[in-house]
């Protein structure tokens, strides 16, 4: 650290990023955040002195050093739930169309179906699916008539043999109106001829509306049809036009005669945002989520074509021009270095003598403050350090020191057993040393 003479350490309380820790299945559905330094939960205590030269240090200390209590280290947090995809019931199938209706080419075309997304999905796993289908079709139109039919005008009188006026409009491949000069010729007719039956004349209903289709495809075992019927009303008088029969008061007709397999395109989840050398816009901006980030970048997809009931195949059998984009702009992310505190002072070595034969260590350690992100300057590898302690000194070493033993000191038997007797010469006596 750098300072001037006279300068105190200012400490303080230094708090680093929150970072997810998942504490395994907790029935409440959180998750807690804290900050690991060698396993315990810890709070950074630092001091850090300024200087003229405007720098500053900042490393920990004894957390008895700061005033006040610590800091909370752990918060509650909530991680929203992922959401599936929701989309709608399919469209009918359309009309055969070219391929490319600027450019038709060829005798086959495609009819395709649509749904859309009702609901988008939420979190990393949501991916909604394809929207549209295809199948191949045979004489394929960009363009063709659609006649709508008046009331029936009777030619004579007020019943009998009559008409209807038919409206025709020439629409594109997209429902749209459009010249009719674009359209195959003939036009359909304008008239139509029709009947309103007489007082004494049978009288039926209108036709009803097509019923849904029996199958939703054709194969070989079953094609598609659909019915519609009409109602006898009043039978004939006398002299009256008679009612049809039976087998004349419904109609058939074959639907959904496009085959059982149809063709989409299929996606991959889109990459990560990478830079684009092309793009040369590097101010900071603020992004869609509230983030800093730095410049255009650009990020890719792979595309599929698929066969239902069979899997991927060649991307010429589906139709360009529902190919999905496999490039899309997105913004960069501003790169963050990692930040580490500098080391702390070295644990004191200790000041008391040492048994001889064994290591006394010291210790020092810095604390990451802001993890390296989107291609950020990686963190140190180093965030612990020892060595030995110098100049110890050693606790001196005691043992007993043996001197040679006495000459014997003979006690006479008359002494031990409290006589007074003549002395002896040999027998049991005392040394000492």
């Amino acid at each position: 650290m750098v300072t001037e003479r006279g300068q105190k350490p200012i400490l303080d309380i230094m708090l680093g990023s929150w970072i997810p820790v998942q504490f395994g299945p907790n029935p409440s559905g959180m998750r807690f955040y804290e900050e690991k330094v060698s396993g315990r939960l810890t709070t950074l205590c630092h001091s850090s002195i300024k200087s003229t030269v405007l720098t500053q240090a900042v490393r920990p200390v004894e957390s008895t050093l700061c005033l006040g209590p610590a800091p909370s280290a752990s918060q509650l947090c909530n991680v929203p739930c992922s959401t599936a995809c929701i989309v709608s019931s399919w469209s009918s199938w359309g009309p055969c169309v070219h391929e490319n209706c600027r450019d038709p080419q060829g005798k086959k075309g495609f009819r395709m179906r649509q749904r859309h997304v009702l609901m988008e999905s939420t979190g990393p796993t949501g991916h909604c699916p394809h929207l549209v289908e295809s199948v191949p079709c045979e004489d394929p139109m960009c363009h063709r008539w659609l006649a709508s039919e008046g009331i029936c005008i009777p030619d004579h009188g007020k019943c009998g043999l009559g008409h209807r006026i038919l409206k025709a409009v020439c629409q594109n491949e997209r429902g749209e109106e459009v010249s009719g000069s674009l359209c195959p010729v003939p036009p359909p007719p304008e008239r139509m001829a029709c009947d309103i039956p007489c007082r004494m004349d049978c009288v039926v209903s209108e036709w009803t509306v097509w019923s849904s289709c029996s199958q939703s495809c054709s194969n070989k075992n079953a094609d598609g049809k659909q019915t519609r019927t009409r109602t006898v009303l009043a039978l004939a008088g006398e002299g009256g036009k008679p009612c049809p029969s039976s087998q004349e008061l419904q109609e058939y007709r074959l639907c959904n005669d496009h085959s059982c397999t149809q063709l989409y395109w299929e996606t991959s989840a889109w990459g990560p945002c990478s830079e684009n050398t092309l793009v040369t816009a590097l101010n900071v901006t603020i992004g869609w989520n509230g983030e800093a980030t730095c410049g255009v970048g650009i990020q890719t997809r792979k595309v599929f074509c698929i066969k239902s009931h069979v899997g991927q195949v060649m991307t010429k059998r589906c139709p360009e021009s529902t190919r999905p984009e496999t490039v899309r702009p997105c913004f960069l992310p501003c790169k963050k270095d990692c930040l580490v505190t500098a080391f702390s002072e070295w644990t004191p070595c200790p000041r008391l003598c040492q048994p001889r034969n064994t290591t006394i260590k010291q210790s020092r350690y810095r604390i990451i403050i802001q993890e390296a992100a989107n291609g950020g300057q990686e963190c140190p590898d180093t965030l612990f350090e020892e060595r030995e302690c110098e100049d110890i000194s050693l606790c001196p070493t005691y043992r007993w020191k043996l001197q040679k033993w006495s000459p014997c000191i003979l006690v006479p038997e008359s002494v031990r057993q409290g006589r007074t007797g003549t002395s002896e010469a040999c027998g049991k006596g005392l040394q000492t040393r």
